[in-house]
């Protein structure tokens, strides 16, 4: 694929307006785009790092992968991007990549059979990361792993230094912003799942409190009728049906009914 002229002041103006989505998908999208402009590649997926599970999952693609992502999980030092999470390590393949012995098939991907390979790790405070031979970049292997950056060309592709460390300085530069998108998915999961606890014990209390009322209904309704605890508790549920009002509006009513009554009662 013949190479186009990159404009570094371009892709820079492009990060800067996508830096401060907080929407992860749609980052990692945007930083796909990108990548693919820079390097004219056929391929770019983003993988994040799972620190608890010590997993990359797959969260991001330039090709539309919906059914696919966050549902790759590739462990550290499995495959080319398992190594280069691993190692902190770049990785560019310029032809059959699939012969690697690093290499790992997803069967699933049709990426498996593209020739060029270039695997980046996203990386906190990186100084001085090794690349491949002949190739220098001044970023580096010191800094705790945030994912890695594949990017892929159907045919072979020779990766020049400056295309490298393009893709380098680029992982560089939105480290903040996804470290930023996943902490407001975080928190935002994390907010959810409190509604949700909170909907949990708010329907648990309800729950209780209409067992208490219709006990306290039933007592009425043997009572007053003499009837056994079976057959209060089978007349609150005809009524219920009947009427399409819930258990806990019928016990109400019986024992409203039955607190007027007694009010009225001859002292």
């Amino acid at each position: 694929m013949a190479q186009k002229s990159i404009n570094e002041v371009e892709i820079l103006m492009q990060i800067i307006k996508i830096v401060a989505n907080l929407e992860l998908p749609a980052l990692l999208s945007e930083i796909a785009k990108i990548l693919i402009q820079v390097t004219q590649g056929n391929s770019c997926l983003i993988y994040l790092l799972d620190t608890p599970k010590e997993e990359l999952v797959l969260r991001g693609s330039y090709n539309p992968h919906p059914h696919l992502l966050g549902r790759i999980k590739i462990k550290m030092g499995e495959g080319i991007t398992g190594w280069v999470a691993q190692k902190r390590e770049v990785v560019a393949i310029n032809r059959d990549a699939s012969d690697d012995h690093r290499f790992k098939f997803f069967h699933n991907l049709p990426e498996d059979r593209y020739e060029g390979f270039l695997s980046v790790p996203i990386l906190q405070s990186r100084r001085g990361v090794p690349t491949p031979t002949g190739i220098n970049s001044a970023s580096g292997k010191n800094g705790d792993l945030i994912g890695v950056i594949n990017i892929q060309h159907k045919s072979p592709h020779n990766y020049s230094a400056r295309e490298v460390t393009l893709v380098v300085v680029i992982a560089d530069l939105v480290v903040g912003a996804i470290e930023n998108a996943r902490l407001y998915e975080e928190t935002v999961l994390k907010g959810q799942e409190i509604k949700r606890l909170t909907e949990e014990v708010h329907l648990a209390r309800e729950a209780v409190e209409t067992r208490k009322l219709v006990e306290r209904a039933k007592c009425v309704l043997m009572k007053r009728y003499k009837l056994d605890e079976d057959a209060a508790f089978k007349t609150i549920q005809r009524h219920s049906r009947n009427s399409r009002k819930t258990m806990r509006e019928i016990a109400e009513m019986i024992i409203s009914f039955s607190t007027i009554e007694s009010e009225h009662l001859p002292k």
